[in-house]
């Protein structure tokens, strides 16, 4: 087996990296076309596991021959129709796809509950910063309107009910602190009373 000559250990975080402006419109334009590359490796994924089913090239050029290469085409394409909506729906509804999606819709709401809160609970739910008002614009380009629709009624629904959770907690703290004040008051009170009718 070959061997190089010389073998070296690079710290590439060490190394100072410099893109020029031809390479970033080059790296803009591949990122733009990535989907449709990814699209293709896909395709061809799907050519190599169907290759066992691909019909045979017909040497003759009989009409019932002709006729029977034909639908054995048909046949093929079909089986790749159906192979390639079978791995589809295995990737749509396998585990790690609907955990990450639950997580990207409580991220949603988590996100979109922020957004939207009254301006007096700014303390408890904390005004988004650019970082994640970013991160919500491109959920919103990545989500289908129609999930977009759900998760906000979802989020709506959700944060109204905690804000009236919350307005009854605070409600009840602030009548708690009024009945201590009430009652210190009064203690205040007794006992001043008692110390003037002792003094008396």
């Amino acid at each position: 087996k070959w061997r190089p000559n010389i073998q070296c250990d690079i710290d590439l975080s060490t190394i100072d990296l410099f893109i020029s402006t031809k390479q970033m419109f080059a790296l803009d334009a591949w990122s733009k076309h990535m989907q449709s590359i990814q699209s293709s490796f896909k395709y061809h994924e799907l050519i190599l596991a169907m290759k066992h089913k691909r019909p045979a090239p017909s040497q003759s050029q009989s009409q019932s021959q002709s006729q029977s290469q034909s639908r054995a085409w048909w046949q093929y394409a079909i089986a790749c129709a159906l192979h390639h909506n079978r791995v589809k729906k295995q990737k749509l509804f396998g585990v790690q796809h609907l955990v990450n999606f639950e997580y990207r819709k409580q991220r949603y709401m988590e996100l979109y509950k922020r957004k939207m809160r009254p301006y007096k609970y700014r303390y408890w739910l904390p005004e988004l910063d650019a970082d994640e008002t970013a991160e919500l614009t491109h959920m919103d380009d990545t989500f289908a309107f129609s999930q977009i629709v759900m998760f906000r009624c979802l989020a709506i629904a959700v944060l109204r009910a905690e804000m009236q959770k919350r307005d009854a907690y605070q409600a009840a703290l602030e009548e708690r602190q009024k009945q201590e004040q009430r009652n210190s008051f009064m203690l205040t009170k007794l006992f001043y009373n008692t110390k003037s009718l002792m003094s008396a």
